[in-house]
């Protein structure tokens, strides 16, 4: 299995529920085909709950998860500055994650 950290969350990010996703570790993410931003459904599991998301792909960009503040501040408490282990359980699709 395949897993990165996402350890670039920033006061932005916190305010608009979102993880960043940074080139090197696009490629464990949909790409689209013609290069233009896109949205795919992915599954985002944390414990044994999971939940349906959005991924947004930006070509020159780093791409999103957008979490939602329920699943981002209660469910994982995610604050600036806080690690996060994702890992990939099935590639494109679901994604595990854990706060260090």
């Amino acid at each position: 299995m395949s897993s990165f950290l996402i350890n670039n969350i920033t006061s932005n990010d916190f305010e608009a529920n979102i993880l960043r996703i940074l080139v090197a570790n696009k490629i464990y993410f949909p790409i689209s085909d013609d290069g233009h931003p896109c949205n795919y459904n992915i599954r985002i599991k944390v414990g044994s709950e999971i939940y349906d998301r959005i991924y947004r792909y930006y070509r020159n960009k780093s791409g999103k998860i957008y979490l939602r503040n329920e699943l981002f501040k209660e469910i994982l408490k995610i604050e600036t500055e806080d690690i996060l282990k994702v890992i990939v359980l099935e590639e494109n699709k679901t994604y595990e994650i854990i706060k260090l």
